[in-house]
């Protein structure tokens, strides 16, 4: 993750810079905060309303059965974590870093009065 937050970081300033003398830089704030926020709010909608659904007919709650793979488990370049004793791809924690860097460097930029 740290690698891919560097590099999504870095991603981030050139983005926010080339925004910036463009004069959309508080364009690209706004709508940053208004996306996350409004996707974080989306899926916890989703959640509930899947909860409810299932605790209303009786079914157990929603969640992946132990055992059961999705597409993450096919991805290539696999590693082992000891700690957290997880043999995953090592694509999603970069994306995922690459992402939140990004996300950082647009939203976390004071801009100078």
């Amino acid at each position: 993750m740290l690698a891919g937050g560097l590099v999504g970081t870095a991603f981030g300033v050139y983005i926010f810079g080339v925004l910036r003398r463009m004069g959309q830089s508080e364009f690209l704030v706004s709508s940053s905060y208004v996306i996350l926020l409004g996707s974080v709010g989306v899926l916890m909608l989703n959640e509930a309303v899947r909860t409810v659904y299932a605790a209303r007919t009786g079914q157990p709650a929603p969640g992946r059965k132990p055992g059961q793979h999705n597409w993450i488990h096919g991805l290539p370049f696999k590693m082992r974590f000891r700690e957290s004793r997880l043999y995953i791809s090592a694509i999603p924690p970069l994306v995922l870093g690459f992402v939140v860097g990004v996300l950082s460097a647009i939203m976390g930029v004071a801009e100078p009065s």
